[in-house]
């Protein structure tokens, strides 16, 4: 996913205009996704934050089932906090 997807659906309050602007990616179908995650606190400033982490969601071929890995070189910087906007979009 590409890290300006993934800043907008953090920060966006409205569900439907979430979905209207990220559900043609069908994000339900995918197998495999990977989340970039910024620190920035404030979606009005560019290039802020100083920190990334990746968030990877994973759906199990099988039975369908999302599972997911957190990982930060910074052990645990509080971005997972941040991950529960996407996931509606899964």
């Amino acid at each position: 996913m590409d890290p300006i997807a993934a800043s907008n659906m953090l920060y966006m309050d409205c569900d439907e205009d979430l979905i209207e602007m990220y559900g043609p990616m069908k994000l339900q179908n995918a197998r495999l996704i990977l989340i970039p995650l910024n620190d920035n606190n404030n979606p009005q400033r560019q290039n802020g934050g100083s920190h990334w982490a990746l968030m990877i969601f994973m759906r199990d071929s099988e039975t369908d089932e999302i599972s997911y890995q957190y990982i930060d070189s910074a052990g645990g910087s509080g971005l997972t906090e941040r991950f529960s906007n996407l996931e509606q979009f899964l």
